[in-house]
């Protein structure tokens, strides 16, 4: 089945807040010299724990440590995001510190790839199936192709857990967050213009200077072996395996339904161990994220609150579960809701007929310009939400 998508050529619409939130959202910008810092150091301290778990209790540990580790490397991905964006430190030497050497090196990504692949594509081309990166991966993955439950569920959800998504997700880091092509430079030109050549190359050099410190520190020291065992095994293991779906619930399906940014996006409401391994550094308010990538992650959970006030945001908000897990109320979870949306239709799919299902005068015009009712969206999260753009 061919995938209609909601691009319509152009760039997706902007959700219209109140003047009162934007207000607020303005405050929530500001950010500081410390919270990167001791985030940072947090993750440090988490990895530092797990290996002496493993080296001087047992090593039983280290399955459980490889687990903790992938996700903490996780979490110097989020510092690094929120570096790439200008908003990791308010003092930019100190954010391209930390953005660089403290997070991007060691997780084997430069930040200017980084910026080029996130910040001025992914950005700006959300939901173009040609130029968004992230979701041309996917796309290639076949999270866009529609299947049975069956088979898309073990397609996309549980063969990954043994690793078969692995080498693909790699490969797409590598490709997005390492080397930058030419191509993707002329693509973005508008944003590459602020990319000198000799910060570039600086990134380059910078990158290659860290790792051969590292590496030659751990030969002399007789660190090659620790090195190995807890970083790098993490970092090709469970440092991909949450990194898949993760990214995968970030969009996955919205950017196809919709070309309105409150409905592209989901947050993850998530809890306890899931939130330990998977909302570190909010990492779980996406939405926030893209509805203003200006707002620091500390400042993320108190953004939704103040979107809170606006009634579409609520609808949007009252509907969205955890990763794997349901929301507080019951919601289904981001996997449950994206199997829903991507395998072949049901019986509660099919059309709603206005004056029956819903309240007469509720249909609303969809991105391409189909009329159809709320209730008969492919996006089942976001099927029944105000259609509010510029």
């Amino acid at each position: 089945m061919e995938t209609t998508w909601a691009f319509d050529g152009k760039r997706y619409r902007m959700y219209r807040f109140a003047d009162d939130i934007n207000t607020e959202m303005k405050k929530l910008n500001r950010s500081d010299n410390w919270h990167s810092g001791v985030a940072w150091l947090i993750d440090i301290a988490w990895m530092a724990l797990c290996a002496w778990l493993c080296l001087a209790v047992s090593w039983w540990f280290y399955p459980l440590a490889v687990l903790v580790i992938g996700a903490r490397q996780r979490g110097l991905s989020t510092i690094l995001h929120d570096c790439a964006h200008g908003s990791g430190a308010a003092n930019r030497r100190l954010q391209m510190l930390i953005g660089t050497v403290l997070t991007a090196y060691p997780i084997f990504q430069q930040h200017y790839a980084y910026k080029l692949s996130h910040v001025f594509t992914h950005h700006p081309a959300l939901g173009n199936p040609e130029r968004d990166p992230d979701l041309r991966f996917f796309i290639q993955q076949k999270a866009y192709e529609v299947a049975s439950p069956r088979a898309y569920v073990r397609r996309i959800v549980l063969m990954p857990l043994f690793g078969t998504q692995t080498w693909a997700y790699l490969k797409y880091l590598v490709t997005n967050r390492y080397r930058m092509h030419k191509g993707r430079e002329t693509q973005s030109s508008s944003g590459t213009r602020t990319l000198r050549r000799h910060k570039r190359v600086l990134d380059r050099l910078g990158f290659w200077a860290f790792w051969l410190v590292v590496a030659g520190v751990c030969w002399w020291q007789g660190w090659l072996p620790g090195l190995l065992l807890f970083w790098v095994v993490p970092y090709l293991t469970s440092f991909q395996l949450l990194g898949w779906y993760i990214e995968l619930s970030e969009h996955t399906p919205l950017v196809r339904d919709s070309n309105v940014d409150l409905y592209m996006t989901r947050n993850r409401k998530s809890r306890d161990w899931e939130k330990f391994l998977t909302g570190i550094h909010n990492d779980n308010y996406h939405l926030e994220h893209h509805l203003d990538p200006r707002t620091p992650f500390w400042n993320l959970g108190k953004a939704r609150k103040a979107r809170l006030a606006d009634p579409g945001y609520v609808a949007v908000d009252a509907v969205l579960g955890g990763l794997f897990t349901r929301g507080p109320q019951g919601q289904p979870s981001a996997m449950s809701a994206i199997v829903s949306s991507m395998t072949e239709p049901r019986e509660q799919s099919r059309a709603v007929t206005p004056g029956k299902d819903l309240p007469a005068g509720r249909v609303r015009r969809h991105a391409r310009g189909r009329r159809t009712a709320p209730g008969a969206d492919r996006a089942g999260e976001h099927a029944d939400l105000p259609d509010r753009r510029l």
